[in-house]
């Protein structure tokens, strides 16, 4: 609170000098020809915060300090990944973009896709606003790179994911031969056992895992890798590969290289984001980025950088808190005869959570869609319900959040969200899974840091909408088509920049 206040009491003595002194132009901004946007998974503001006494100097703590930094950044919608990538790349909510989840029902399940955007993203405008430009997408999950990259041909972006084994190649764009000697330099296949040990750990302490890479269980041993440092490590590695032989940020127009660090996604899924382990796995971050800035340094390439999480992670869950989506339709079909009457056949479709799907679309009624709802709430550990005519369980922000994720089309009949900690079902004896609208997956730290940003902390809430439109800014390029967010103008430079304060006193 004393460093909120004395930042909120500079403001206002430079605010007044800045009156009395005399007008000064506003000076030109300064622009980069290189932006990259790193996108942690499941990397949670508190995780972040906490972690803040250990960060390096030339890390997360240097882009913090010297650059925009806002600790809260919402998604104010639904936190599934697919979800989550599409409203951060187009400045929309589901209900504009229509990405409602990472799968949904339209006659058949559905999953997201290029094809289902309902908007153009970033990267889309980025090409868009002049053919010069280029765009690059890593990703081991090739189906958000592919997403991200929006409704254009996939060539006309460069997407790079993993194959069977782990490594990089090409998914879509122009060919190049660095990716090869990459590949057979750095292959996470290789036999060979990691110890993965803590950052700060005293000389001889045990490490915290260990496991071997081999041929007898690849895809076990594969996912352990890539859900801990060595995975980004090598996500860094190839990000800085890309840089240097692609010659990004020396072309005569601008670059866009967005990397979707998985590896917290994948640790997050098999440990909840209150894990000891996801806090190692950012100090590790930390020393990537230190890594990173050093060898745009050396190489001489400057460039502009944001870092947004894609969500946030629940805590480590148990089997008490897990969801039968199939009992929980059952539940609400009994619910619903006791109210109608008995009815030849079932009344609901499909439940693809978080949707309900009611039969004879045509023939459904707001009564319905209503007492299905009500249902849901008696019938199993459901804390609300957003149905299609726009009635709510709730409101305020909570019925704000459900609004913003249901789509007029593909989110059914009924939104039900759970109570909170509970998830649903899907066959998994542990770890969590991503998508509610509670505060643990929908808020997330961002960051921007390059020329023409201003080093302070914003204690204000923002929308995760604002920061496609507050990219596009940087980048000379319009929003994307179905933007609702706002130009972040206050992370800008002025005639007079504020100060910024000791982060200690925080």
């Amino acid at each position: 609170m004393f460093f909120a206040n004395r930042r909120k009491f500079f403001k206002t003595i430079s605010g007044a000098l800045a009156a009395a002194a005399p007008a000064l132009a506003a000076p030109s901004r300064k622009r980069s020809k290189l932006v990259i946007w790193l996108m942690p998974e499941a990397l949670r503001y508190d995780t972040l915060i906490a972690a803040e006494p250990w960060l390096r100097s030339g890390g997360l703590r240097r882009l913090m300090e010297e650059g925009s930094f806002f600790p809260d950044c919402s998604l104010n919608a639904s936190s599934f990944s697919s979800s989550a990538l599409a409203t951060l790349q187009t400045g929309a909510y589901p209900a504009g973009h229509g990405i409602v989840a990472d799968r949904w029902a339209q006659r058949s399940v559905i999953a997201a896709s290029p094809a289902r955007l309902q908007a153009t993203t970033l990267s889309e405008q980025v090409r868009l606003a002049d053919t010069r430009n280029r765009t690059f997408w890593i990703s081991s999950d090739t189906h958000l790179a592919e997403l991200g990259a929006g409704l254009g041909k996939p060539e006309e972006s460069s997407l790079y994911g993993t194959d069977s084994k782990g490594k990089f190649q090409l998914s879509a764009g122009p060919p190049n031969t660095w990716l090869t000697s990459f590949a057979a330099k750095n292959a996470p296949d290789e036999p060979r056992t990691f110890e993965w040990r803590a950052m700060h750990a005293a000389a001889g302490a045990p490490p915290l895992r260990s496991f071997r890479v081999d041929a007898a269980q690849p895809q076990e041993s594969l996912r352990g890798w890539q859900a801990s440092p060595f995975g980004l490590s090598y996500e860094f590695d190839f990000l800085t590969a890309l840089i240097r032989n692609q010659k990004l940020g020396r072309g005569p127009a601008g670059d866009l290289v967005t990397v979707v660090l998985d590896s917290f996604g994948k640790l997050a899924r098999a440990e909840g984001g209150d894990s000891p382990l996801m806090r190692e796995l950012l100090l590790h971050l930390d020393s990537e980025i230190e890594n990173l800035l050093a060898f745009l340094t050396a190489d001489g390439v400057e460039a502009t950088l944001a870092m947004t999480s894609l969500h946030g992670a629940p805590d480590t869950s148990t089997g008490g808190h897990r969801v039968s989506g199939q009992a929980l339709a059952t539940s609400i079909e009994k619910a619903l005869a006791t109210h109608f009457g008995p009815n030849p056949g079932r009344r609901i479709e499909t439940y693809i959570y978080p949707f309900l799907y009611l039969k004879n679309p045509e023939k459904v009624t707001r009564e319905m869609r209503l007492a299905a709802g009500k249902a849901a709430l008696a019938g199993g550990p459901v804390q609300a319900f957003y149905t299609a005519d726009g009635d709510c369980s709730h409101t305020g922000e909570w019925a704000q959040r459900m609004r913003n994720s249901f789509h007029a089309t593909r989110s059914g009949d009924v939104m039900l969200s759970y109570l909170p900690g509970y998830l649903e079902d899907t066959g998994e004896t542990r770890g969590v899974s991503f998508g509610s609208l509670y505060n643990y997956d929908v808020r997330v730290p961002a960051i921007f840091w390059g020329p023409g940003f201003s080093d302070q902390d914003f204690e204000d809430r923002i929308a995760a909408v604002d920061v496609a439109p507050t990219l596009a800014r940087v980048l000379d390029v319009a929003a994307p088509s179905s933007s609702v967010g706002r130009v972040l103008a206050e992370v800008f430079t002025s005639g007079m920049p504020g100060p910024r304060g000791d982060r200690a006193a925080r």
